[in-house]
């Protein structure tokens, strides 16, 4: 099956921000705007830990495939978290630093969302806050993190929570997931010598066959090394992907933001069929 139409958005880093965010842009190949007596709709997308912003396009080109007729969605924007996908090889000298050591959270992913969509740039999501509905979309820690982002940006009509990792419960009980998770990072394998090997690994998860294969192109890089030589490792790094389940707040604050947002828009919470941690 081929893939949606796309085009990449690159916000570099300048002296106030020092990570460059990417962001790709799916236009509805049905919308219309001369055909649409409403208002148009743009989604917000925001990825979960461990993934990039490719993991969720088979997520909005199956939600544009049961909305082709009278459409009134006019783009989806699913926005990387810098440290993630192709934004963290971009970031990759950055995120060494000791200066940037454990920057990221769900609440700087949020924060990077926003300098995203208040960027003047030519083609930038900034123009549609001003003349469409916005959607805002999260999975898992994207589901967190879309909470930030509407408690700091009120431009949002509704939200969509997939399996959001939000957890009002005791800190004791959250400190013992949080160990869970972290451990299994650590512990990830984030080395390949060959295609086929990984492939071999990508093939025995339990995902979307699509999701398989952008994983491949964009949640592993490759890398030449001068003794060890080519081989290929995670671009999702398992430093940064225990720096996100390390975050203190990052399940727990955003409920504090949800019974007042939810006294303002509608807010949809929806979980799989197979609980893997909520």
């Amino acid at each position: 099956m081929a893939r949606p139409q796309f085009r990449t958005l690159t916000l570099h880093a300048d002296e106030h921000y020092p990570f460059t965010i990417l962001a790709n842009c799916y236009p509805h190949p049905s919308f219309d705007s001369a055909q649409s007596h409403r208002v148009p709709l743009t989604l917000i997308v925001l990825h979960s830990t461990s993934f990039h912003k490719e993991a969720l396009e088979p997520t909005v080109a199956d939600l544009f495939a049961f909305t082709s007729n009278q459409t009134h969605i006019r783009e989806a924007w699913i926005i990387e978290c810098p440290n993630h996908g192709e934004s963290a090889v971009l970031n990759h000298s950055m995120l060494l630093s000791k200066k940037y050591a454990g920057y990221f959270s769900c609440e700087t992913y949020a924060e990077a969302a926003q300098r995203l969509l208040l960027a003047d740039i030519d083609g930038g999501p900034h123009s549609r806050i001003r003349t469409d509905r916005i959607v805002g979309i999260g999975h898992s820690l994207g589901g967190c993190g879309i909470v930030f982002l509407a408690n700091m940006m009120p431009i949002f009509t509704s939200l969509i929570l997939l399996d959001p990792f939000l957890l009002p419960i005791e800190q004791t009980l959250i400190s013992a997931l949080r160990r869970k998770l972290v451990s299994r990072a650590e512990s990830r394998k984030n080395t390949w010598l060959s295609v086929q090997e990984l492939e071999q690994d990508v093939q025995k998860r339990p995902w979307d066959e699509r999701v398989r294969r952008l994983y491949l192109q964009y949640g592993l890089c490759k890398s030449d090394h001068p003794t060890s030589g080519t081989h290929y490792t995670l671009a999702c790094t398992r430093e940064q992907e225990t720096t996100m389940y390390r975050d203190p707040l990052g399940a727990t604050k955003p409920v504090q933001y949800l019974g007042r947002i939810c006294g303002q828009i509608p807010v949809h919470i929806a979980f799989g069929e197979r609980a893997d941690v909520v």
